[in-house]
């Protein structure tokens, strides 16, 4: 359960807009974007999550980059097995459970038992998506 909130807040991404620089007197399209859990996690999500990361669960300096890195290294193999594995399927599955559960015991170890604790509540996994909400 937690590692599918993870996943979900890990590859957070909403909608993005068009624009055109040969209308300029028409509004441009809005284009929403749809994505599932198996589509790839966009590259900055991993920097954006660390950043709201730190503000809500007030991480020093050091303890962001090694988030950031921890993020990333997750972003990376989880859009690596989504590439290579077919979507919706039982060894995708598998495998980003597998790197969520490596991910999250990496973060409790930067994070620390306390705050990695309060990083599961539901509150501030709220407060963490809609500040990612309003990044995008």
């Amino acid at each position: 359960m937690h590692c599918t909130r993870f996943l979900t807040l890990l590859t957070f991404s909403l909608a993005t807009a068009s624009c055109s620089i040969f209308h300029h007197d028409k509004p441009a399209p809005v284009v929403e974007t749809v994505r599932t859990e198996s589509s790839p996690a966009p590259p900055t999500a991993a920097r954006d999550l660390a950043d709201v990361m730190s503000t809500e669960l007030k991480l020093s300096p050091d303890q962001t980059g090694r988030v950031r890195s921890v993020l990333n290294g997750t972003l990376k193999e989880s859009n690596a097995a989504k590439e290579k594995l077919p979507a919706q399927s039982p060894q995708l599955m598998a495998e980003l459970k597998r790197i969520n559960i490596s991910s999250q015991k990496e973060l409790r170890t930067v994070i620390g038992p306390e705050k990695f604790k309060l990083l599961q509540t539901k509150g501030v996994q709220q407060k963490i998506a809609a500040d990612m909400q309003q990044k995008q």
